[in-house]
């Protein structure tokens, strides 16, 4: 692993996930020998030495590991303008929530090669390939619906109108956005969406109040729900998705402001390596998750012009 563009005296924040409960913390570039074979993640978080603060120019990659193969990562450090108080330093964070079954062991990012890894970890929260959990009954899954496409229109299950379901999308009067009433409809005056999915479960025996969420995929900052705060009762569910107006980055035509397949950018159908990192807060606590499965971004490569069926329908799965 690579670490570049940080000063010698300040320590990189950056945390390696992976197969069978693996987490290592990283503070420089390291030569890591006698990783298993599998999917590795690495999420890198800002830093600080006094005044000066540095964060990663991309927060989260994966690396498929390969028996009798090295693979290495570059991680690389770019400086912000001072801050008082810097976000984050050497990536602290609020603890995290688990998605999947709470409780089980989680970190932010990983990487290896059969000999050689690098990366940065993002800190704290809970990691689609493990990362620490402190809530237990709150479970985290990601989905991708679609019924802008001809084949295989499809919403996951629970959605809109399910029972028990706080639903923040097209038409939602959760939020404070202008555009949030301006999603494309089909011939028959349905919304059309064309979106990643995050779904909230309380099976706690206390509401649960959630704000302040984001997605993040390489360069692209996604938040389509600015003044969220919904307080989910026990029981009950909180699904986040497309909310209406102009996507960030990708394909800008039209109101799919959280069509996520579209982060790629000129990546093709080559997968990107980039790992979506989920930021939410639960009850005022800051919550960081990584989509190691790469359910939003499709895969790690644009879902309708790549995937044999055009569709990029994915039902919820658990960040475990």
């Amino acid at each position: 692993m690579s670490i570049n563009g940080l000063p010698a005296a300040i320590p990189a924040a950056v945390n390696v996930s992976g197969p069978h409960g693996f987490h290592l913390r990283l503070t420089k570039t390291t030569t890591t020998h006698g990783l298993k074979p599998g999917r590795y993640a690495v999420a890198a978080a800002m830093t600080r030495g006094g005044l000066r603060v540095y964060a990663p120019a991309v927060r989260s990659r994966k690396l498929d590991l390969v028996a009798g193969k090295q693979s290495s990562i570059v991680i690389r450090y770019r400086r912000m303008a001072e801050s008082s108080p810097p976000p984050s330093p050497n990536g602290s964070s609020a603890p995290g929530v688990g998605g999947g079954k709470s409780g089980s062991p989680g970190g932010a990012g990983s990487s290896g090669g059969g000999g050689t890894g690098s990366g940065n970890g993002a800190s704290g929260g809970a990691n689609g390939g493990g990362g620490s959990t402190t809530s237990t009954g709150v479970e985290i899954f990601v989905a991708y619906a679609d019924t802008f496409r001809a084949s295989g229109k499809r919403l996951p299950t629970p959605w809109d109108g399910s029972p028990n379901v706080t639903f923040v999308g097209c038409g939602t009067q959760e939020i404070t956005d202008p555009d949030a009433h301006t999603c494309a409809t089909n011939a028959a005056g349905t919304a059309e969406y064309d979106s990643g999915a995050i779904r909230v479960d309380n099976d706690t025996s206390s509401p649960l109040r959630i704000s302040n969420a984001n997605v993040e995929i390489g360069t692209c900052t996604y938040n389509p729900w600015p003044g969220l705060n919904a307080t989910i009762q026990p029981g009950n569910t909180l699904i986040l998705t497309q909310t209406g107006g102009q996507s960030p980055c990708g394909d800008v035509n039209g109101p799919y402001n959280f069509d996520t397949s579209e982060s790629h950018l000129a990546a093709g159908c080559k997968d990107d390596n980039l790992i979506p990192i989920i930021t939410l807060s639960i009850n005022g606590a800051t919550t960081v998750l990584s989509d190691t499965n790469q359910v939003l971004n499709t895969g790690g490569s644009d879902g309708g012009d790549c995937s044999p069926s055009g569709s990029e329908f994915h039902d919820w799965e658990p960040i475990t």
